[in-house]
């Protein structure tokens, strides 16, 4: 398809899917450079956003020259040449931590995301994410935090809704929000040494695994791949729907609020908080994730220098 006007020499290219009309600017030298960020791109302009460049360096726009419009929403931006430094930068950036989110399941998913304390926060904390689509994010170094996803979610045009399992206040965006019990939370702390796990503490609602790539050290799998809520204990059941149907499973402290179950007051140590029937059908289930506070430590993954692909509904 013909550009909106001359095409100068393009050193990188960016498409993107945008969901409101912009205005288009010209080509010519007349009209001043363009300086969005990468930033500014994703909040403004594009959600969820894909991301090519020639040559595949992810990084910023800070001389974008032109915009090309190809129909049906979507546009190029064409950028200036840049210095040999800018590019030794973009190229380190580029091979930064990855966590591409992946949903398998049969229906739509709204993951979400909350930084540790002190951390951004990634693609404003939560997208949909509909079935058998992929969306990869790039993570800063020593970043920190939780991924867990959304179910049976219904938003307006300006992100305000709910969820029936992990909302966030009510909103698209969680932007640093918790989610609500019961959530299978995905944890993740980078560093020279990456740790991460899968947990039930909050409860259930998703299966949710992680898989390390391109790191060094054991790097093994984490996650509950099974599907607690068909075997959820009635007093721990959350049901939703027209059918009222299991949609989640609380954790025993979140459904009873006793020290016991919490591992709180004179419970609040390994040697005193120990393993419940209900934690047992939660570790039963799935091996490889925390099923209560101080579950065994071999729970905790560890990866040097990889990146993770977060997978929803990882059984199917």
């Amino acid at each position: 398809m013909a550009l909106a006007c001359s095409s100068p020499t393009i050193h990188e290219i960016s498409l993107f899917p945008i969901r409101q009309s912009i205005p288009r600017e010209s080509c010519g030298e007349q009209r001043p450079r363009i300086a969005y960020s990468w930033k500014t791109v994703r909040d403004i302009y594009a959600f969820p956003l894909r991301f090519r460049t020639h040559p595949p360096l992810g990084r910023v726009f800070p001389t974008i020259r032109c915009m090309h419009f190809f129909g049906a929403g979507f546009f190029l931006l064409s950028e200036m040449p840049q210095s040999s430094d800018s590019y030794a930068s973009a190229a380190a950036e580029a091979s930064a931590t990855t966590f591409t989110l992946h949903n398998k399941c049969t229906h739509t998913v709204w993951p979400a995301i909350q930084p540790g304390a002190g951390q951004p926060i990634l693609a404003r904390g939560g997208f949909r994410l509909l079935p058998r689509q992929s969306y990869t994010l790039h993570v800063p170094a020593a970043w920190s935090g939780r991924i867990w996803g959304r179910q049976d979610c219904v938003f307006d045009r300006s992100g305000k809704g709910r969820c029936a399992t992990g909302d966030c206040g009510g909103a698209l965006f969680c932007n640093g929000m918790g989610g609500t019990p019961p959530a299978t939370l995905a944890e993740i702390t980078l560093g020279k040494m990456d740790f991460y796990d899968v947990s039930l503490v909050d409860g259930y609602n998703l299966a949710i695994s992680i898989t390390p790539f391109r790191g060094t050290g054991k790097c093994s799998y984490a996650g509950c791949v099974s599907d607690l809520n068909e075997m959820c204990p009635g007093a721990l059941q959350v049901r939703s729907g027209r059918e009222n149907r299991v949609v989640a499973c609380k954790s025993a402290c979140f459904a009873f609020k006793s020290p016991k179950y919490c591992c709180t007051g004179s419970f609040g140590n390994p040697q005193t908080c120990k393993p419940t029937a209900y934690s047992r059908v939660f570790k039963a289930a799935c091996p490889r994730a925390y099923s209560y506070a101080y579950d065994d430590p071999t729970s905790i993954a560890t990866c040097s220098g990889g990146s993770y692909f977060v997978t929803f509904c990882p059984h199917h």
